[in-house]
């Protein structure tokens, strides 16, 4: 099974999904930052495919990708600590930067706000394997 964890850039995705691997949550992580050209883009998919049918796994990226069949996350952290992740990567997005963002992020099944929201929901999709 695929879940996309989505949300604004600096909001603090790759910190849960690391956080939850550190919690030893058995998940197998993907980040299309790694993709590194739209051609490659449809290799990756492939590639994320491929190991759902094995693994729970995770797919970061800010806008989410429509023709996966998964189960999207939106990830809305406190403002706080997007703030903190802006001015610790030298990044800033002004409101109707976001608002753009916001308006082309696919719809989500699930809205989460805390590192115990998600984990909850992993281990939910791990207990019932849904994956399999």
């Amino acid at each position: 099974m695929i879940l996309q964890l989505v949300g604004l850039p600096c909001s603090g995705k790759s910190t849960l999904i690391k956080n939850a691997i550190k919690n030893n949550i058995p998940i197998k992580h993907f980040d299309i930052i790694n993709a590194d050209s739209d051609n490659n883009y449809s290799n990756f998919l492939s590639l994320v495919e491929t190991a759902a049918t094995k693994e729970l796994c995770v797919l970061e990226s800010a806008l989410g990708f429509s023709q996966l069949k998964s189960i999207v996350l939106l990830y809305k952290p406190k403002d706080n600590i997007r703030l903190k992740n802006i001015i610790k990567r030298s990044e800033f997005f002004t409101a109707s930067q976001d608002e753009q963002l916001y308006s082309q992020i696919i719809p989500a099944h699930f809205t989460i706000y805390t590192q115990k929201n998600f984990n909850k929901i992993l281990n939910i999709f791990l207990k019932e394997n849904y994956y399999e």
